[in-house]
C-alpha cells in the first residue's frame, strides 16, 4: 500500500545519504518517487518538498527545457493545487506546457492539460478548464481507443466542468459514458464509480429527474456503505443531496432517515 511503499522510499534514502550519493539521477528519482508517495498519502506540503529536490536537480543536469523537467514540474503543479496554492501550481503547469508544446499536440500534453484544467477551476475560471479539458479530449480521442483510461479521465473531468457552467444536457451525455466505461472496467458496484455516480444524480435533479437523480445516489450509498459502513463521514453528502429527492417525491420516511443519519454522522465528528 501507500504506508509501505513510503517507507521504503525513505528508506532508499537514508541509504543513498548516507553513502553520499546525493547528487546524481538515482537520489533525484528517489525524491520524484517520494513527492508521488506523499502526494498519496495527503502530505502535500512534504511532496513539494521532494518535487522541488528533483527538480533542482534536473535543471542543473538537462536544462530547463527537459522531458523529465517537465514531468517533474507537472507533478509539482499538482501537489501545490491540492494544498491549496493554485496561482503557484498554475505558474509551474505553464512552464511544463510550454516545454511539451512543440509541432501537433501529443499525448505528453493530455495529462499537463488536465492538471491545468483543474487549476484554472480552482481559479474560478470553469471557461477555460473545459476548453482545456477539451483539447486533452481531442488528442486522448485521437491516439487511444474510445474506452482508454485516459479518455474516461478526461471526459470524467469535462462532465463535472460542465456540472459547474450549469451546461447539464452535455454532462449527462458525458458522465453517462464514463458511468459506462468505468463499469465495464471495474464492475458496477467499485469505489471508482462513485463520484461518477454523484454527479450523474445532481445532473438528473438539476434536469427535472428526480427519480432517476435518486436512482444514482441510491447506487453511491450502498457502494461507500459497502466500502466504509454505514456512518462514514463520506456518506453525508449523498445522504443530504437523498432527503432533498426523497422530500421532492414524497417519500417523507427515507427522507427521515437520510436526516437523522446525517444528524449522526455530524454528531459523532470530531470538534
Amino acid at each position: 500500500d501507500a504506508h509501505t511503499a513510503l517507507m521504503l522510499l525513505l528508506h532508499v534514502r537514508k541509504t543513498l545519504e548516507q553513502q553520499g550519493q546525493v547528487d546524481g539521477p538515482t537520489y533525484a528519482q528517489t525524491c520524484e518517487r517520494l513527492g508521488q508517495a506523499y502526494c498519496e498519502t495527503g502530505s502535500h506540503h512534504l511532496s513539494i518538498r521532494f518535487f522541488e529536490r528533483a527538480l533542482d536537480f534536473q535543471i542543473r543536469e538537462y536544462g530547463e527545457q527537459g522531458p523529465d523537467v517537465a514531468y517533474t514540474l507537472q507533478n509539482l503543479g499538482l501537489a501545490y493545487s491540492n494544498s491549496g496554492d493554485a496561482v503557484h501550481a498554475l505558474e509551474l503547469v505553464e512552464r511544463a506546457l510550454k516545454i511539451l508544446a512543440h509541432g501537433e499536440e501529443h499525448v505528453g500534453m493530455i495529462r499537463t492539460l488536465n492538471i491545468m484544467a483543474t487549476v484554472c477551476s480552482q481559479l474560478g475560471d470553469e471557461s477555460k478548464a473545459v476548453e482545456l479539458n477539451e483539447r486533452a479530449l481531442v488528442i486522448a480521442q485521437r491516439e487511444y481507443h474510445a474506452k482508454h483510461r485516459e479518455v474516461t479521465q478526461t471526459l470524467g473531468s469535462l462532465g463535472a466542468r460542465y456540472l459547474k457552467l450549469r451546461e447539464y444536457r452535455k454532462a449527462v451525455e458525458v458522465l453517462e459514458q464514463v458511468l459506462s466505461h468505468r463499469e465495464r472496467e471495474y464492475g458496477v458496484r467499485h469505489p471508482e464509480l462513485t463520484h461518477t455516480l454523484d454527479n450523474l444524480g445532481i445532473v438528473y435533479w438539476e434536469l427535472g429527474d428526480a427519480r432517476k437523480g435518486k436512482e444514482c445516489l441510491e447506487r453511491t450509498l450502498l457502494i461507500r456503505e459497502h466500502e466504509y459502513g454505514i456512518a462514514h463521514p463520506s456518506l453525508e453528502p449523498t445522504l443530504h443531496n437523498l432527503e432533498l429527492m426523497y422530500r421532492f417525491l414524497g417519500v417523507q420516511p427515507k427522507a427521515m432517515e437520510c436526516h437523522d443519519r446525517v444528524l449522526a454522522i455530524r454528531n459523532a465528528s470530531p470538534g
